[in-house]
């Protein structure tokens, strides 16, 4: 197995701080609109709908494919 390099180790920590936190800030987005039923932007539920759907979409198909192998 290779040795990553500073940049990749760098992009890998910013990768894995940027989604928890896009993650928590879409749901939060969410629960405004339905519970509380504040405006937000039509992008910014599209935005989350997509992120959610392909990571957690990501997260089955890979799952999946493991099973397989």
């Amino acid at each position: 197995m290779e040795k990553e390099t500073l940049s990749e180790g760098v992009v890998n920590i910013i990768r894995g701080c940027t989604r928890p936190f896009c993650t928590f800030f879409g749901l939060v987005s969410c629960v405004m609109v339905f519970v509380n039923f504040q405006e937000v932007p039509g992008w910014l539920l599209y935005f989350t709908g997509a992120m959610l759907t392909f990571w957690f979409g990501e997260k089955f198909f890979t799952r999946i494919r493991g099973a397989i192998k």
